[in-house]
């Protein structure tokens, strides 16, 4: 079991926390919780040199192609993105939790969130591949 697969795991055990004790005020910033452990997941796979959107990736392209710095750098920005998506919508989640916002509120944030986190990524990925192609000829 790799590091990301614990820090998971881990989230994951605080999140079921939050739904078995209902006495437990988890519950409420169990959203917000997900995202911060997400981000700080990114953050620290960033530090460790290893970011975590590399696995992917590696199932689609040749060998080659993964092992070239230029890809581990395109991967360590889209990893980069995505931390920031992550603390950022934790971060909102935060405030509207505080304020005593309403699910409606709190699922707008997290679904905007990630679509801007989505067509991010497709936007990377498409400069990518056209900067790889255009290196290539």
């Amino acid at each position: 079991m790799g590091q990301l697969e614990l820090l998971l795991a881990a989230a994951w055990l605080v999140s079921v926390t939050g739904f078995v004790d209902p006495h437990v005020p988890l519950g409420l910033w169990n959203s917000a919780m997900s995202f911060g452990w997400l981000g700080f997941i990114a953050w620290i796979s960033i530090a460790l040199g290893q970011p975590f959107t590399l696995g992917m990736p590696r199932l689609r392209v040749e060998r080659d192609v993964w092992e070239q710095r230029g890809f581990r750098e395109a991967q360590t920005v889209l990893t980069r993105m995505w931390a920031i998506v992550f603390t950022l919508i934790a971060v909102v989640l935060v405030a509207c939790v505080s304020a005593h916002q309403g699910t409606m509120l709190t699922l707008t944030v997290r679904v905007v969130g990630l679509i801007i986190g989505a067509y991010l990524t497709s936007r990377h990925i498409k400069a990518s591949r056209q900067h790889r192609m255009a290196t290539a000829e």
